[in-house]
């Protein structure tokens, strides 16, 4: 049974097997079942008939099935625009969804937008060959877009850019037709690439290999442990710090040695004594100190100097001579009481003549010109203030180190020891001093010591035998007459110092009123007799001291010539000793040009006074000489004149080969030695 109740309100739960139908306030109609669920029915009054499955009662208000699910072929929204016609409260995804539109927008306007947005962005196309140009990108290329990326599989050329595998291109525009509408990235380069990139660039500075083998070359303070000293360069990137004293009050001694840092090469500066100093031997307990550019007399103290061509020395210089060519080195003017000025011949260098010129004053007491000619020699020079001359000290090659290669001159004014091969030229003008021989000598080591400033007189200069003898005599040898010297060569033989007095006292016997009937090349022997000292030269006894012989003109032969004279000078001498002619000095001056066809030629002829025959010592011509060219010209004789030659005087003859002009001509003089008998 059921029954239907038009109320407000719903009515109340029927009993069991029962339903209530209803109506209520809105209209629909509702049943309840005897659990007191309510479920509407129909609206009432909604339409003009029952709600059928036909559809041909519509719904009037909304319409909420429930938790229920309505299933339907197709739903239709008929409403117009501005009404959503589908509404969903659920995020859930629709499954076979389809919809023409999206947010106002169709499919194909959503596509265009995203094309439109993603214009330019990266887009991977792939591979390229460049060795074949495929895909088609630098001859004719198509549909490229912007962002178009291709890595380059094989390596080529693309448009004129080399490229290689793994290089990535991409696009900077839509169809690009030229390189630089292309970006390049090469992922191939290696630190080797790089680096030549890098240093082939102008505008990068490199730091290049090189530059760096540069700077790790350089020598810096860490290199050196030495806390002072001068850099000095010992090998290949090899270097080491040369101890010096630059602010000592005093002189060296053999104490300043390797044990205290210095050592061969050091300098040592004596502030308050004005002098320099170089470390010769730096051996524990026995250094060796060399005082270097001591001028004298007010001197200017130069330390060497290289001369190649015509200079004038200076008080206290050392003059290297390099006699490449022949010129004059003129000594100085105006000297003044002890200077000293040393000339050191270059070894090797050719034996043209060097001149010391006297430069106004005289040489040994002498007005001539001095000279150099032998390898190696070595001379000093010391303007003697009292006889007002300069004296001269040469130690020739001959008279040298076995080797030929000469003496080291040493200047010393205090206690010295010297060394084999020392030529030592001693001061005493403050103090007398002592100088000490070697004690363990070599077989023809030499020794020669000088008093250089002529003291000796005054301080005398005492010459230490150190343990052997003097020509076989267990005695010192005492220099103690001015400008003496003690010249000695150690024979191992006769285990002694060989020698020949020269200003001294207490050396046995070196001189007397004869000579030594065995005498050794270089001896020299004091002549008591005659007041004169000789040496020795292999064959004869020569003077040390030199002579000259004027020759005049006798004849007073017209100047200029014109015409030939014979003879047209003379020359003679005293008979008391036989002469060793050494060379002829002579000046002379053609005034045209001359030449192997036209010059003057003269000579120097020696005349047996007995007999009145001749022989020439000497000759010369002009055949090379400039017009008004001025010439000195020194030419070796080397010959005997007088008792034991037959030959006693002599002349000069000056006669011309065809037409070469007016000729002057100064005679000169011969420069020569007493032979010794």
């Amino acid at each position: 049974m059921s029954a239907i109740f038009k109320t407000i309100a719903a009515p109340p739960t029927p009993a069991a097997g029962y339903v209530v139908f209803y109506a209520k306030a809105d209209s629909l109609l509702y049943f309840k079942d005897s659990t007191g669920a309510e479920f509407p029915v129909k609206p009432i009054g909604g339409g003009t008939g029952d709600l059928s499955s036909s559809g041909t009662v519509p719904l009037v208000a909304d319409w909420d099935v429930g938790a229920f699910k309505i299933t339907a072929a197709q739903l239709e929204s008929d409403v117009i625009s501005g009404t959503a016609p589908f509404i969903v409260a659920s995020t859930t995804l629709v499954t076979n969804l389809n919809s023409e539109m999206v947010g106002g927008t169709t499919l194909a306007g959503i596509q265009t937008l995203i094309d439109t947005a993603v214009v330019g962005l990266f887009d991977d196309k792939g591979n390229y060959d460049a060795s074949t140009n495929t895909p088609d990108l630098d001859t004719a290329p198509a549909g490229v877009k912007k962002g178009d990326v291709y890595t380059v599989s094989v390596a080529g050329v693309f448009f004129t850019a080399t490229v290689e595998v793994g290089d990535v291109l991409r696009a900077l525009q839509d169809n690009p037709t030229a390189l630089g509408h292309w970006a390049i990235v090469q992922t191939n380069l290696d630190a080797p690439s790089v680096k030549t990139m890098y240093e082939s660039n102008a505008n990068t500075n490199a730091y290049t290999d090189a530059a760096v083998s540069t700077v790790a070359a350089a020598v810096v303070d860490g290199d050196f442990s030495a806390v002072e000293g001068f850099m000095r360069k010992t090998g290949v990137g090899a270097y080491e710090a040369v101890k010096s004293n630059l602010t000592a009050i005093v002189a060296p001694t053999i104490n300043e040695d390797s044990g205290n840092g210095y050592a061969v090469g050091s300098m040592w500066v004596d502030v308050t004594g004005d002098k320099i100093y170089f470390c010769l031997d730096a051996s524990v307990g026995a250094a060796v100190w060399q005082e270097v550019g001591s001028g004298g007399g007010g001197g200017s103290g130069v330390f060497g100097k290289y001369v190649t061509a015509a200079d004038t020395a200076v008080a206290g210089q050392r003059t290297f001579v390099d006699s490449s060519t022949a010129y004059t080195i003129n000594l100085p003017a105006a000297p003044v009481a002890g200077d000293l000025i040393t000339f050191m011949h270059k070894s090797g260098s050719p034996s043209n003549l060097i001149t010391i010129g006297r430069n106004g004053n005289t040489i040994d007491g002498v007005a001539l010109d001095s000279s150099v000619s032998s390898n190696s020699k070595i001379g000093l020079f010391m303007w003697d203030g009292t006889a007002m001359t300069w004296r001269s000290f040469w130690s020739a090659p001959q008279l040298d180190s076995p080797s030929g290669s000469g003496l080291n001159p040493v200047f010393v004014s205090s206690a010295y020891s010297a060394i084999a091969g020392n030529l030592v030229f001693c001061d005493s003008s403050s103090a007398a001093f002592t100088v000490t021989l070697p004690s363990f000598p070599g077989d023809a080591n030499r020794v020669r010591i000088v008093d250089a400033k002529g003291n000796a007189s005054t301080n005398n200069i005492t010459i230490a035998r150190n343990g052997n003898t003097i020509n076989g005599v267990a005695s010192d040898f005492i220099i103690d007459q001015n400008f003496g010297q003690f010249d000695g060569a150690y024979d191992d033989v006769a285990v002694t110092w060989k020698h020949a007095l020269t200003g001294g006292t207490s050396v046995g016997s070196t001189s007397g009123a004869s000579f030594p009937l065995s005498p050794g090349l270089n001896d020299r022997f004091w002549r008591t007799d005659l007041g004169i000292e000789f040496y020795y030269d292999g064959t004869r006894w020569l003077s040390i001291q030199r002579i000259l012989i004027p020759i005049s003109n006798t004849e007073h032969v017209p100047f200029p010539y014109q015409v030939t004279t014979v003879p047209a000078h003379r020359f003679s001498f005293g008979n008391e000793f036989d002469l060793w002619l050494e060379n002829w000095a002579s000046t002379s001056q053609v005034l045209t040009t001359n030449n192997a066809s036209n010059f003057w030629a003269v000579e120097l002829r020696k005349t047996d006074n007995a007999t009145g025959t001749s022989a020439v010592v000497a000759t010369f011509n002009t055949s090379a000489d400039a017009p008004t060219t001025t010439y000195t010209k020194r030419i070796g004789i080397n010959a005997v004149l007088g008792v034991g030659s037959g030959f006693q005087s002599g002349f000069t003859t000056v006669g011309k080969t065809l037409s070469p002009g007016d000729f002057r001509f100064v005679p000169g003089f011969i420069v020569a030695r007493y032979i010794g008998v």
